[in-house]
């Protein structure tokens, strides 16, 4: 979905531009869980939260127009448009994001597990930006 709104120049959603998420590749997600079955002893009872990233919306538009070559902007959708369409489940996690910010402390991660990916590492791994 955001990949050809971002090719066309501009992403959207119903949050602030300036408001921070977190983000983790998908391959990253594997990696922990390969970690886990290679050290159990490590990982069995253990808990964490994991990220790559911690990147506003403004500045994930930033990195998908640096790795496509031209620039991306973000558009708030106002909030009364996206829940007239939004499933109850996207309104709820929304809002969650709304009144909360994420407690992980990405940094921590990333200085324990180097490999981590930001979101313009799996842009690019992804192969956006490539032509074709």
């Amino acid at each position: 979905m955001w990949r050809e709104d971002a090719e066309n120049g501009r992403i959207s959603g119903p949050l602030p531009a300036s408001l921070e998420r977190v983000f983790i590749a998908p391959q990253d997600i594997g990696r922990f869980a390969a970690e886990a079955f290679d050290h159990p002893e490590e990982w069995l009872g253990r808990a964490e939260a994991i990220a790559g990233q911690k990147i506003s919306y403004g500045e994930a538009a930033a990195s998908m127009g640096r790795v496509l070559g031209h620039p991306v902007e973000y558009y708030q959708i106002p909030w009364d448009e996206f829940t007239a369409t939004a499933t109850p489940t996207a309104v709820a996690r929304e809002g969650w994001y709304l009144e909360n910010s994420d407690p992980i402390d990405v940094d921590a991660l990333r200085a324990r597990y180097p490999w981590l990916m930001t979101l313009e590492q799996y842009l690019r791994a992804r192969g956006w930006g490539e032509t074709n």
